[in-house]
């Protein structure tokens, strides 16, 4: 009996913080490029209207989407796969670690590397369109960071989803 309530209070536990840490990261989020924020043409796009667009990350509980969007309030949990089928959009799958030592190793090795995480981060690794994408989630600023310091990319909270 001990070891039955031992073992939900654990499982109780785990769930709580994978719950906080997916609260806290679903969301819109406005991609950042060494202090300035991404457009389309900043990725290689020319054609208007889509150079001046801007690039976010959308965060739902099981799915991150890459979108190019006018505004902010042109990407919304209803039409955002309306905006994949445009392609305007692309999904992919996500993980959270709420310890680096959860990372897989790979992964762990390029943070461990680049150091862009402190204490009481949290670590998102997932793909979208076969690219691997690596954050550290910095619970003060509430920020999202990449994990190259050469380009310093964030992250940051323009709409909940």
């Amino acid at each position: 009996m001990k070891t039955l309530f031992i073992g939900f209070i654990f499982l109780l536990s785990t769930c709580f913080t994978h719950s906080q840490d997916s609260t806290k990261v679903i969301g819109l989020w406005q991609v950042k490029l060494n202090g300035k924020f991404l457009t389309g043409k900043d990725m290689g796009v020319t054609q208007a209207p889509y150079a001046s667009q801007s690039i976010y990350y959308a965060i739902s509980s099981d799915s991150w989407f890459l979108v190019m969007g006018a505004s902010k309030s042109s990407i919304t949990e209803k039409n955002i796969y309306n905006l994949v089928n445009q392609q305007m959009a692309m999904e992919g799958s996500y993980a959270i670690y709420s310890k680096i030592e959860d990372l897989p190793e790979e992964v762990q090795s390029k943070f461990e590397a680049n150091k862009p995480y402190k204490d009481k981060s949290f670590f998102v690794e997932g793909e979208i369109a076969g690219e691997r994408q690596s954050f550290c989630f910095e619970p003060l600023t509430g920020k999202f960071l990449g994990i190259n310091k050469e380009n310093q990319m964030e992250l940051v909270r323009v709409a909940g989803f």
